[in-house]
């Protein structure tokens, strides 16, 4: 059920001020909605008051703030790290990491973002249009990104504690993919999803040691025309997808395996045909591109050129226990395995950072050896030393 939203003149004014946008995405805590102005190169954040008190939820948007920076060129894909963190793709430039001032006035702010991912070769930024994080541990972060026209997904392994500076990038999913418009990692970290626009499906992929550009997908979600935006309910039992060019959200169920071909359980209208009619220009346009669902699973959004912002009630569109705890993962688990992937799976991502490093120019180079904390590799320092030493095949020569 469509959800009727107030705002006051401010937040009514900034909306329509955005222009065509693309994907839209919830703060981790619900209390914040950022989404990408496409054409007019700005994002736009609300904050968002939600009363589940009566029968019908009451939504109202407030404080806008409409951020402006020479980095947003074509903003497409965003996702957030934390409640001040936000990390926008952007069509015709590249990855761009910006944190929030803690406290801001509506109204307009320019910002120069923290870091930008795609200044170097090795770095594999292209036409990046959809991007997915998740903590790796240690502040370390797994960055996820569509290179639409470029035909693959990259990750980047960032380190917080030194603004984001990326310590080791690889292609992780290539051969059979046409244009990937769409990608979300799973809250457990244990399933990527993306949406590969130009075989008109979504392909889901186990995020393992083994995932690698010629790795075949786990599951094919099927009958969507156009998938665009993609996410995973929080028990990842259940994904959504933004059908681009039909005015329907496809929705999937599995029983937490994703395995084989899946057809849509069901289909959620979510753009009028007043507004499809205006927005389908051309045949893969029209219906939603961005998408997202609370974390407890009980509010949708979806944004299109037609409609900026439409929220639904999915409380009954989610069977008894269908939104639970993300799949348990320990932290210790999770960085062994990301780390593993990115120091031990592979020798070549080894030699990927190193060769980064000799690409540097030489003050840069001075820079990271005279430092006295030497950020930029201690955490992997640190870690392969650890897992050299917990190998059991290493105690076992000795």
């Amino acid at each position: 059920m469509e959800v009727e939203f107030t705002a006051g003149a401010e937040a009514r004014a900034a909306i329509a001020r955005i222009g065509r946008t693309e994907d839209v995405q919830f703060s981790p805590d619900g209390g914040r909605l950022a989404v990408a102005g496409f054409s007019e190169n700005r994002i736009l954040i609300l904050g968002i008051e939600t009363n589940w008190d009566s029968d019908l939820p009451a939504i109202a948007l407030t404080g806008p703030l409409e951020l402006e920076s020479d980095a947003l060129v074509l903003p497409h894909g965003l996702c957030w790290v934390d409640e001040r963190t936000l990390i926008v793709a952007n069509r015709q430039g590249l990855v761009a990491i910006f944190e929030l001032p803690e406290k801001a006035s509506p109204g307009k702010i320019r910002l120069s973002p923290v870091r930008i991912l795609g200044t170097e070769a090795t770095d594999l930024i292209y036409t990046p249009g959809s991007v997915s994080a998740v903590s790796a541990g240690l502040d370390l972060v797994e960055v996820i990104v569509c290179n639409n026209y470029a035909h693959y997904v990259s990750r980047h392994l960032v380190d917080r504690r030194n603004s984001y500076a990326p310590i080791a990038s690889e292609i992780i999913i290539r051969d059979g993919l046409d244009v990937p418009d769409g990608v979300m990692i799973s809250p457990s970290g244990r399933w990527i999803a993306v949406s590969n626009h130009g075989h008109a499906r979504v392909v889901i992929y186990r995020n393992d040691g083994e995932l690698g550009p010629a790795s075949h997908p786990q599951a094919v979600l099927k009958g969507v025309n156009y998938p665009h935006g993609v996410r995973f309910a929080a028990d990842e039992r259940t994904i959504l997808v933004a059908d681009a060019g039909q005015p329907f959200v496809r929705v999937y169920r599995s029983d937490g395996e994703w395995a084989g071909e899946h057809e849509p359980d069901t289909s959620i209208r979510v753009v009028s045909d007043e507004s499809f009619t205006r927005g389908a220009y051309n045949h893969y346009e029209g219906g939603p591109k961005g998408l997202d669902v609370t974390q407890d699973g009980r509010l949708m959004v979806i944004s299109c050129h037609e409609e900026p912002f439409a929220f639904f009630d999915m409380r009954s569109a989610f069977s008894q226990g269908a939104v639970a705890t993300p799949l348990d993962r320990a932290e210790s688990e999770c960085v062994r395995a990301t780390l593993l992937r990115y120091l031990a799976s592979d020798r070549s991502r080894i030699e990927e950072s190193t060769k980064a490093i000799r690409l540097a120019s030489k003050r840069e180079i001075d820079w990271v050896k005279n430092s006295p904390s030497y950020r930029i590799t201690a955490p992997l320092r640190w870690a392969r030393a650890t897992l050299r030493k917990a190998d059991p095949r290493r105690r076992k020569r000795r």
